[in-house]
């Protein structure tokens, strides 16, 4: 009430309300909690609303890499195994990279809320409120949009003249008051402090009535009875997300997930209901696994592919036992190839060692002096040992050229990687007389040898639904190619169906579908089907409570909830 204004009656005070909380908290939500590894942090505040914050997530690797995490842990050594070995990853928040050696949901985005503000009509106005979110994963949290003001003067007008004193006379929606006040008159000045009950507040006897009340401002610390004290033993916990409830916290609180100890070494079973990330299949260099910081929110597993044992037996044949004999310059040399054919009688993993051995005895014999023989030109030397030099002479004699030269067209046959052009029947008639011929160069005669083969050049071959052939006697002028794919696997072919050799096993899926019903709310929500539901035939969403009432002021109240 301002200065040189009276009343007779008494005034009232409202109370506070006890879920007032003073301009000097501050008002937090799910932006002002902190993540530090495992550990959330809510912040010294009022949160008007339950806000949420979740530790970094890790996604574990579905595919093995050839290296491993620079800087991480090495947690174990995976030797192979005959048995099937599994690598089981707990639940909780994982501290420090780690690893072991042996392609989403598109993000969205949480649009920033608006407000429009309606036209003025009973001294009231509506707030719409509007807020628009791309498309995807969206994170927990409150948004804070631009804030609408609606000022007194919009509300109200006019003035109230009050001419006698009176009690609960009416000045809703007036702008001012005036007040006719007699000049003999003796007011009282009153201070009153603001609590959460009403204070009505009289002159005291010998008042004509109050002249000014003063009311206390409110400590901007102060904080409503109605608003619930929290602390740390409020934040709860539900896999990577800390959840702080709505409240009043006088210091910052702090809750930490669940954390995980990875193993140290490979399991003969893996963890029952756990997610097969993986297939590790044997190699022959080093593989690993490699564990990324952050919260698994799934039980998961690595299957490590058994290596069978192989084996090795004794050579089954030595072929040969008769060596040959050469000579050299005063040498007389004993020469056997030998072949040995091992016994690899299992595929798989062969340890070092010696196998069993086969032996052979080489035998040989040579002749002594034997006596060169001649026939015509040609002077045979018999194999064997010459203990000194041997001499044969064959009779002189002479030849001329051929006299005559038939046929032009060849024969093409194929074999083992080759091609023979053979041309029979050339006829030639040389001048021959008996004895030893000089070295020299007779007449000859020429004739072009002409043969025709087809060819194929470089091709790739997919198969088909029918045999594709290349018919015999084709020259292969580049490298033919057989197409292959690695989804011919038993699981990607329907059951009883063969195709080239590999039979399916692949039965088909269940599917199980949920369907939901959800309460509307001022908070975005994302519907999703529960655990054990692939995915949702329908969402009922249910009506928007609605409620108007005729208020005192001449205009409606309407109650949305």
């Amino acid at each position: 009430m301002a200065a040189g204004v009276y009343t007779t009656g008494a005034v009232k005070v409202g109370a506070i309300s006890s879920t007032y909380v003073g301009s000097g908290i501050a008002q937090n939500d799910s932006d002002d909690l902190t993540v530090s590894g495992a550990i959330i942090t809510a912040s010294a505040g009022y949160y008007a609303e339950a806000a949420s914050k979740s530790v970094a997530s890790m996604t574990l690797p579905a595919t093995t890499s050839t290296s491993a995490t620079s800087g991480a842990t090495k947690k174990a050594t995976i030797d192979r195994n005959t048995a099937v070995r599994y690598i089981n990853i707990p639940v909780g928040y994982n501290a420090t990279a780690a690893y072991y050696q042996i392609s989403a949901i598109a993000d969205g985005t949480a649009g920033t809320p608006s407000a429009t503000k309606g036209t003025v009509s009973n001294n009231s106005v509506s707030i719409t409120p509007t807020v628009t979110n791309t498309t995807g994963y969206i994170t927990g949290g409150t948004k804070t949009g631009t804030a609408v003001t609606v000022s007194a003067s919009e509300l109200v007008s006019g003035n109230k003249a009050i001419v006698s004193n009176g009690t609960g006379i009416d000045v809703t929606n007036y702008a001012t008051v005036s007040v006719n006040i007699p000049s003999d008159i003796n007011n009282q000045n009153k201070t009153v402090t603001p609590t959460e009950s009403s204070q009505q507040v009289s002159a005291d006897d010998g008042y004509s009535g109050l002249g000014m009340v003063t009311v206390e401002a409110i400590d901007s610390d102060y904080v409503g009875s109605g608003i619930a004290r929290r602390s740390s033993t409020n934040l709860t916990v539900s896999g990577a997300t800390v959840t702080a409830p709505a409240g009043y916290y006088s210091e910052a609180a702090s809750k930490s997930v669940a954390t995980m100890t990875l193993p140290t070494s490979a399991s003969s079973s893996a963890t029952s209901g756990a997610t097969n990330k993986a297939t590790i299949g044997r190699s022959t260099s080093a593989q690993y696994i490699n564990i990324p910081t952050g919260y698994n929110s799934a039980a998961a597993y690595y299957t490590i592919s058994a290596t069978p044992n192989g084996s090795v037996t004794a050579p089954s044949a030595i072929s040969g036992s008769t060596a040959t004999v050469s000579t050299g310059t005063n040498t007389l040399t004993l020469t056997k190839t030998v072949s040995v054919t091992p016994n690899v009688t299992t595929a798989g993993y062969i340890s070092s060692g010696t196998a069993g051995n086969s032996s052979v005895s080489l035998t040989a014999s040579v002749a002594i002096d034997p006596t060169p023989t001649a026939s015509g030109a040609t002077i045979t030397v018999p194999a064997g040992y010459y203990t000194e030099q041997t001499t044969k002479s064959v009779a002189s004699g002479s030849a001329t050229g051929p006299s005559s030269l038939s046929g032009s067209s060849a024969t093409l046959t194929t074999g083992t990687n080759t091609i023979t052009l053979t041309k029979t029947g050339i006829t030639t008639t040389p001048t021959v007389s008996a004895g030893y011929v000089s070295a020299a160069t007779a007449s000859t005669a020429t004739v072009a040898l002409t043969a025709s083969v087809t060819t194929k050049a470089a091709a790739l071959i997919t198969p088909g639904t029918s045999v594709q052939t290349i018919a015999a006697g084709t020259y292969l002028t580049g490298t033919q190619r057989i197409a292959g794919d690695a989804n011919l696997i038993e699981e990607n072919i329907k059951s009883g169906v063969s195709i080239f050799g590999v039979t399916g096993t692949y039965t088909g899926a269940a599917i199980s579908i949920q369907s939901k019903t959800i309460t509307p709310t001022t908070e975005y929500q994302e519907i999703t089907p529960d655990s054990g539901y692939d995915y949702l035939s329908k969402v009922n969403v249910r009506a928007i409570p609605y409620t108007q009432e005729l208020n005192s002021a001449g205009g409606y109240t309407v109650i949305i909830g």
